[in-house]
């Protein structure tokens, strides 16, 4: 396999010889029935509908075609982005590095080919390789212009640096020449977007500590949350859910509860409505219970169950979405500011432990608020 797939090679175009959206799906869905704990990472092409950019990063394609694996959660897109200053060979610098509104239309341009990817929930996306010399005053305004495009903590978009070593004759290195000494200017463009190594990731919430977390591989099920509405004040919440069987082992629905933990704010009778499940909306039971003692963040937590005829998930595959709300039979306010499991930033499916699942009345997944 070769880096950077462009010209022959195109996306949906639906010829077995050059389609590389095809052959990836393939190459992906061989590899995960081998493995099905790998990631599948898949680069883009140059040239979509005459539309062109840097090799391997025009993803405009995966709007109509996407990838699809037969295991869910497990692809990532992947680009590599450069300025003006570096070009593939034979390939003269794209138009939007001439334009009269250079730097301020990068985003777009970024928005178009990839972005849109993360940014509307369809898959992450991991830039694998950027870079540049920093000799013009054109590289260091990209430069300066992507590193604000893709954001900083949990939240914002994956990278790689091009390139750690100094004898890349394009960019040069984060080391300089003697390999030992570190070009300050390039660290200091790149601090902002820097993930401290074994630091905790927190949501938007601050919470007191909890019980020990359960780690995924612990128990044969896994969570992923979206919120399906945020704000502060809200008359209704809505928290999405995806089981997915991590086990080896077929897993009954009719032995698996979740609990959303929460604070009540005002004692009203409430009403769970499942507005959609794949395993049948009748089969997914909703039931409120209050703490007999208050918890960090929750009073009350709404525990979901499932009927029989919810059947039974098989090793390495997931319910897809449980779509949920709850409400006051009066419609007055939650405020969600203080709720042990609920997230604001949670707007794509992520992994979640402040939801917690059991299996057979036994916590598997996610850590219970602690006690006051």
């Amino acid at each position: 396999l070769h880096d950077e797939p462009h010209t022959p090679a195109c996306w949906g175009c639906g010829d077995s010889k050059t389609d590389w959206r095809l052959a990836a799906e393939n190459a992906g869905n061989a590899i995960l029935q081998a493995n099905p704990n790998w990631l599948i990472f898949v680069e883009g092409v140059d040239c979509y509908q005459l539309d062109c950019s840097w090799w391997g990063s025009n993803l405009e394609g995966v709007s109509t075609a996407p990838v699809n694996l037969n295991m869910p959660n497990h692809l990532v897109y992947s680009v590599h982005e450069y300025p003006a200053s570096v070009s593939p060979p034979g390939v003269k610098p794209y138009p939007w590095y001439n334009d009269p509104n250079y730097p301020n239309n990068l985003s777009q341009v970024w928005d178009t080919h990839w972005g849109y990817i993360q940014k509307q929930g369809i898959a992450p996306v991991w830039v694998g390789e950027f870079g540049t010399k920093l000799q013009t005053n054109a590289d260091r305004q990209w430069l300066t212009a992507l590193v604000r495009y893709l954001g900083t903590g949990s939240g914002g978009i994956n990278w790689t640096y091009w390139s750690w070593n100094p004898d890349s004759g394009d960019t040069g290195g984060i080391l300089q020449n003697d390999w030992k000494t570190v070009d300050q200017t390039k660290q200091q463009s790149l601090n902002p977007i820097l993930f401290p190594l074994n630091s905790n990731v927190t949501n938007s919430n601050t919470h007191s500590p909890t019980t020990a977390v359960i780690s995924n591989s612990s128990g044969p099920l896994k969570l992923g949350y979206e919120v399906g509405k945020s704000g502060t004040l809200v008359n209704q919440i809505m928290p999405n859910f995806m089981l997915t069987n991590v086990s080896q082992s077929s897993v009954d629905l009719s032995d698996v509860t979740i609990r959303y933990w929460y604070t009540i704010d005002t004692h009203q009778p409430q009403a769970y409505t499942c507005d959609y499940a794949s395993e049948g909306q009748s089969n997914v039971i909703g039931k409120f219970v209050s703490l007999p003692s208050p918890r960090t963040s929750a009073d009350t937590y709404l525990e979901i169950s499932f009927l029989p005829n919810a059947g039974s998930l098989a090793p390495g595959k997931d319910t897809g979405e449980i779509k949920s709300r709850f409400n006051k039979t009066d419609w007055s306010n939650y405020d969600v500011s203080n709720d042990y499991s609920y997230s604001g930033s949670a707007d794509t499916y992520a992994s979640s432990t402040r939801i917690t699942v059991y299996y057979k009345g036994k916590l598997v997944w996610g850590a219970e608020p602690s006690l006051h």
